[in-house]
């Protein structure tokens, strides 16, 4: 009975910081998640076009494809809970997963630890200014397909991390579903994924069968990709002329000042972790797959913009797999953190608990974040 409730508070208490938030959010008409509410009637009365359409047609079916908006809002508010619950199970599964010391208060830590994880923010690089854009923090709480996304992105890192430790034709199966799924919500999260999984697959298995049957995943994924950019440039479903051009940093120093600076703000904890705890963790296959992840998709960001009027470049399309790349990021290291052996040192100090300190320090700009949303806003 109290394991059950040591599971139960920790998921309760996200259940309800998410739910108070998106409803703020949503109250307060903040983009994107009322300007999606919006989308989601639009699709009712058939007048959205959009290729990735899989969140705003979940919200309608919840109505039953009642137009309301204040069923529509409510259902918004059920859906985007959800994820964030569901993107927290998952989390405290991943992070228990090769415990061998399953008692009660491991497994109690594990799940606290899982609830700050699913709060924790970047530093503010200007306090004057944007606390969260030209950063990315792991978390986010404004923008609905992201929020949506972020479980399934967990779902097929956690299947691909499976296959290339030991494959089998049942997680190929899972992977397809994951990027067609996924494509279908915001295909952002693939920009990294499909060339860094790639990459991996040649690593592990060279060319041999399993290879080209990890593969088919990366069709699918490269086919959503497709299906996604040329239905919505060519139907000119953004009105913005539509087109894709390379232009380093373009859209991120428009809101960093100094790029170096809000890399650090936003990852922190996992270089601290990657510095202070490098020789046993170069070799790790999740760790080396999480930060392939975070580089390609700072990549992604820095060297692609969308044409257009100004307010594209402003809005940082391709930004978004930063945020996913990120909380993945986030939840490998903190797994590592959490199994380093406490006699370890440096300077004096035990490495463990300078990391978790570290970690810590980002769990509190997340609940200032929160507090700051509605007052300030998101940004």
């Amino acid at each position: 009975m109290n394991l059950n409730k040591s599971k139960l508070t920790p998921a309760f208490i996200i259940a309800l910081i998410a739910g108070i938030i998106f409803s703020i959010i949503i109250l307060q008409k903040q983009p994107d998640l009322y300007d999606h509410v919006l989308m989601s009637q639009r699709l009712i009365n058939g007048d959205l076009h959009y290729a990735n359409f899989l969140y705003y047609l979940t919200i309608a079916v919840i109505t039953f494809f009642q137009p309301d908006l204040i069923f529509l809002q409510i259902s918004a508010i059920i859906v985007l809970t959800a994820s964030v619950v569901y993107k927290y199970s998952l989390s405290l599964s991943f992070l228990q997963n090769d415990n061998l010391n399953h008692d009660q208060n491991s497994l109690n830590q594990y799940a606290w630890f899982a609830l700050f994880l699913s709060i924790a923010s970047n530093f503010p690089v200007n306090l004057s200014a944007t606390w969260y854009l030209g950063q990315f923090p792991p978390n986010l709480w404004h923008n609905s397909t992201t929020i949506f996304l972020m479980p399934f992105a967990l779902l097929l890192f956690f299947d691909a991390l499976k296959y290339l430790k030991q494959p089998s034709g049942r997680l190929i199966l899972k992977m397809s579903i994951w990027v067609i799924i996924g494509a279908l919500i915001k295909p952002s999260f693939l920009f990294p994924f499909l060339p860094v999984f790639f990459l991996l697959l040649v690593f592990s298995f060279r060319f041999s069968v399993n290879f080209l049957r990890g593969l088919i995943p990366l069709f699918f994924g490269a086919l959503g990709i497709a299906w996604v950019g040329i239905y919505n440039f060519i139907t000119n479903t953004y009105n913005e002329g539509g087109g894709v051009e390379i232009a380093p940093f373009k859209v991120w120093s428009n809101w960093s000042e100094f790029i170096p600076l809000s890399i650090l703000a936003s990852l922190l904890f996992p270089i601290a972790l990657s510095i202070l705890n490098w020789n046993d963790l170069k070799d790790k296959i999740a760790f080396r797959f999480a930060w392939l992840l975070m580089i390609v998709s700072m990549l992604v960001y820095s060297l692609f913009a969308e044409k257009g009027s100004n307010w594209i470049v402003v809005a940082s399309n391709f930004s978004w797999q930063l945020i996913v790349s990120n909380f993945i990021l986030f939840l490998t290291c903190l797994k590592e953190a959490l199994s380093i052996n406490e006699s370890k040192l440096i300077f004096g100090f035990a490495v463990k608990k300078v990391l978790l300190l570290i970690f810590y320090a980002h769990v509190a700009m997340g609940i200032l974040y929160l507090i700051k949303i509605p007052i300030f806003g998101y940004r």
